[in-house]
């Protein structure tokens, strides 16, 4: 090899340029070295390519589910708000529709047994105030 390059300057630039690398023995080693360090490198690479794609598809993710989290906690508050005010009509004291009910029971109403609720039993408090009568007079 060394007789070869030394007759002719040009060969091992020709050979280089054809995709072939003389080398004797004592280079050989170095340079399979070499080409493992570079093959190790584009297989990192090539991995924090796919380790990036895997991170961007896991933080579209996260950013789905917050999306959607935000979506039912809406809802949910939404809801919750409806139920409150539901709530506000159905109580056992105030202007409600149990007491609006129970009200009647007062005047005769009657419940249906076959019900598992049953309406608060009406108190003095729960009842409507009754406007004042004018006193007879005997003119």
């Amino acid at each position: 090899m060394q007789l070869a390059l030394a007759t002719d300057a040009t060969l091992w630039k020709e050979a280089y340029d054809n995709g072939v690398i003389i080398c004797g023995s004592q280079n050989l080693y170095a340079l399979l070295r070499v080409l493992e360090f570079s093959w190790r490198q584009q297989q990192q690479s090539d991995n924090q390519e796919a380790i990036m794609k895997c991170a961007n598809e896991l933080v579209n993710r996260a950013q789905l589910f917050m999306e959607r989290f935000a979506a039912v906690q809406a809802s949910l508050s939404k809801t919750q708000d409806a139920f409150d005010a539901l709530g506000s009509i159905c109580k056992d004291s105030g202007r409600s529709i149990p007491i609006a009910a129970a009200n009647l029971l007062r005047y005769g109403a009657k419940e249906n047994p076959k019900r598992k609720a049953s309406l608060p039993t009406p108190t003095n408090e729960m009842l409507p105030t009754e406007p004042d009568l004018p006193a007879d007079t005997d003119e």
